[in-house]
């Protein structure tokens, strides 16, 4: 079975550029799968998989006709086509019924998600636009993938589809990612890393529950929260504002990797994200979570991943209350970062989930 993917979009976020960096290294090992990959960008390639637009169709709209001039061109040359959702996209009605062998790849409720990206008219637009050519699309092609089984079911109850619909979950090649050192010490440390840190992060959330957390008095031992990310002026000013006596948050700002993983170190957990629920999500499949175990960082979450078992002791969803994930993290300050690591490859390993997502299209998709 021969396979492409393909990603088309204004600019590859670095998260998305490591999706199919890994996605590209395992599908060297697939068995008896051809699967190739195509992501279209407005800026200069940085990997052999990157295209960027001719310059005509560098604008918005433009940029969707030369992804379906290109898909009309290659798609009889592979048996399934995975395509990256795109929102709002009026060329799906010309070209959409042409390309038979397609299934869209959905990374959120594209639906709800429009109408926080842009709190305005024009969000309420591309959304309304969307829960229409989403519905064309759902006609169009022969299933529907998601990076969870929720948003998975999402498009097919939405708009009532009638094709397979299947899960896609993010993944790392994990051999690319070291173990962290074993730094940690008596008092805790939380890393919180987002390249920006967006409402759904919940960034608001974690400063109310430190702003309403007790300690004892003395307290056995301090907390540190480390910021790794691009915070805005209104985030900043809420982190001053606080008056934080055995506590303190630590604003980093983007780091390279050598100087974030230094953080890490001496960190007892990662926080995932927080306020999912903002994008009318229960679950995800976060790169961040799938690194941070890699590394041997426990991760603490407010959501459910949809690929790691809810019983798995080093990913634990919780409220989002000071007490319940200090309490986790000083439970896993013994554990050691080997432990962590080894444990979580069958559940992020890239390999691992692109051989099932090969097996499912075998046995759903004509």
């Amino acid at each position: 079975m021969k396979i492409l993917h393909i990603t088309s979009c204004r600019e590859l976020s670095a998260g998305q550029r490591k999706q199919l960096q890994y996605e590209e290294k395992a599908a060297g090992h697939l068995v008896s799968f051809t699967w190739d990959i195509a992501a279209f960008q407005i800026h200069p390639p940085e990997d052999y998989f990157e295209s960027r637009y001719p310059a005509f169709f560098r604008l918005l709209m433009l940029r969707n006709l030369y992804t379906w001039l290109y898909l009309f061109r290659k798609s009889s040359q592979y048996d399934i086509v995975l395509l990256r959702h795109m929102t709002f996209d009026p060329f799906l009605f010309v070209f959409g019924f042409f390309v038979r062998n397609r299934l869209s790849v959905h990374h959120s409720k594209a639906i709800e998600e429009l109408k926080l990206v842009r709190r305005d008219w024009r969000g309420k637009a591309a959304s309304l636009l969307e829960r229409f050519t989403g519905f064309v699309n759902s006609r169009q092609v022969k299933g529907v993938l998601g990076v969870t089984g929720e948003i998975a079911a999402y498009e097919v109850a939405t708009h009532k589809a009638k094709c397979p619909a299947g899960v896609y979950p993010n993944g790392i090649d994990t051999e690319q990612i070291a173990l962290l050192e074993d730094r940690r010490e008596k008092d805790v440390h939380i890393a919180f890393m987002c390249g920006k840190f967006t409402p759904w992060h919940g960034l608001d959330r974690l400063i109310e529950a430190m702003e309403y957390y007790e300690f004892t008095e003395p307290p056995e031992f301090g907390i540190t929260i480390h910021l790794i990310g691009s915070l805005d002026q209104e985030q900043l000013q809420s982190i001053r504002r606080l008056d934080l006596k055995y506590s303190e948050i630590l604003c980093h700002g983007h780091l390279g990797v050598m100087e974030y993983r230094d953080i890490l170190a001496k960190c007892d957990i990662g926080l995932d994200s927080l306020s999912l629920d903002l994008k009318g999500l229960n679950e995800a499949t976060a790169l961040k979570a799938r690194e941070y175990l890699a590394s041997g960082l426990p991760v603490y979450s407010a959501f459910s991943d949809a690929a790691i078992p809810k019983d798995f002791p080093y990913y634990l969803k919780g409220p989002v209350d000071l007490n319940h994930i200090i309490t986790y993290a000083l439970e896993m300050k013994p554990v050691s970062r080997e432990v962590i690591r080894e444990e979580s490859i069958p559940y992020i390993e890239k390999y691992n989930i692109m051989v099932g997502l090969c097996e499912w299209l075998k046995e759903n998709i004509e």
